[in-house]
């Protein structure tokens, strides 16, 4: 029996409301197989589902274990949440494990970490980890936010420290049992190059997350307004197409909006010409939290003379029906360095902003952010 799909638009979907990313899973497990993961993914992109997905249903053999790193200001509660959750799944260990006494020395040794020491005790920690004869995979959520509070809290040396005490090892325990998946809704690129090691994330696998295919897209949108709309016939297929197009992208976040939108309409579009009232209200209503918090963090995510440059390169591809070449943008930010402009583009890239087209323009990343800022930036 098919139970119905939830409407969900906040928190990360699973069950029966998540939608089968088949493909993706895959990907996923096929890295996790062998290597070091980086799970590249703007926001409202889907990753934490799909992460929680993974830990569900990790490679044969496997267990899999999700953790959402963004609350920890310190390396060492890093490390501490790390061992805390081993112990979560005592069972997996006792029956599939050969390595005696593991979870126990665990609890007792890593559980009570002190930032003086927590380097030698994380090594230890690894260590432990190092000899099991089983895979465990840790799934790090929000890895670059980690980073970024670290240095933060504590200074950039601490949350350089981290980083290469955490490449060294990986390099250290090649081939080993424990592999680490790392994802966030930020650039991790974009964080080690401003912390100046920009090396500490090369030995990992990259894996990006793309958008639903049209079909997938159409399907999810008309089984959402099915499970959730009360139509007295089924949306048509036309229909949903209509806002794919107009929003640009194929991302589910995006068709739950468009599906919460089609709950409240009076009347309910009828025509391909009605949808868009639908989209505008999407890109402009209250409920896109996703394009009112892409404009205010601009600030949280560069210093201020270069959050300016940020506005003006995205006003610019804003006003734009076609995209603006990276030689036109740079003509018009004169005032600062080539590196900080490359730099600048990097970030509003790998941060969900922007995307380089095949011809070498710089367009927005969803016609919906487009929309959004375009208005925005008139008011």
């Amino acid at each position: 029996m098919t139970h119905p799909m939830r409407l969900i638009l906040g928190a990360p979907v699973a069950g029966d409301d998540f939608f089968p990313r088949d493909d993706v899973i895959a990907a996923l497990q096929r890295g996790l197989a062998a290597e070091h993961v980086l799970f590249l993914a703007p926001r409202r992109t889907g990753k934490t589902s799909l992460l929680k997905q993974v830990a569900k249903q990790p490679p044969s053999g496997a267990k899999a274990i999700y953790i959402n790193l963004e609350r920890f200001s310190h390396p060492k509660d890093w490390i501490v949440q790390m061992a805390k959750e081993l112990t979560k799944h005592k069972g997996w260990f006792e029956a599939k494990q050969k390595v005696g006494g593991f979870l126990s020395r665990i609890e007792s040794e890593f559980f009570k970490l002190t930032e003086t020491d927590w380097t030698d005790s994380a090594g230890a920690f690894l260590e432990e980890l190092s000899r099991l004869d089983q895979p465990v995979l840790f799934l790090l959520d929000e890895f670059p936010i980690m980073i970024n509070l670290f240095a933060k809290r504590h200074g950039e040396l601490e949350a350089e420290s981290a980083l290469r005490w955490f490449r060294a090892w990986r390099q250290e325990n090649l081939g080993g049992n424990v592999r680490f998946l790392l994802t966030g809704s930020i650039g991790l690129d974009s964080v080690v190059r401003r912390l100046g090691f920009p090396d500490a994330i090369n030995d990992l696998r990259r894996q990006e997350l793309w958008p639903l295919q049209d079909t997938e897209a159409i399907a999810l949108t008309q089984r959402l307004a099915c499970d959730n709309c009360g139509l007295d016939a089924p949306l048509a297929a036309e229909m949903a197409g209509e806002f794919l197009r107009l929003a640009g992208t194929a991302w589910p976040y995006f068709l739950q909006l468009f599906v919460a939108e089609l709950q409240e309409a009076k009347p309910r579009p009828a025509t391909l010409a009605s949808v868009k009232s639908i989209y505008d209200k999407v890109v402009f209503g209250k409920r896109n939290q996703y394009a009112e918090h892409m404009w205010k963090r601009l600030n949280d995510v560069f210093l201020a003379p270069l959050a300016d440059v940020a506005r003006t390169v995205l006003k610019l591809v804003a006003d734009s029906s076609n995209g603006v070449e990276r030689q036109e943008l740079r003509a018009r930010t004169p005032a600062i360095e080539p590196e900080d402009f490359n730099y600048v583009l990097d970030v509003l890239m790998h941060d969900g902003y922007l995307r380089e087209t095949d011809d070498g323009r710089f367009v927005f990343f969803s016609n919906l952010l487009r929309d959004y800022w375009h208005r925005k930036g008139r008011v």
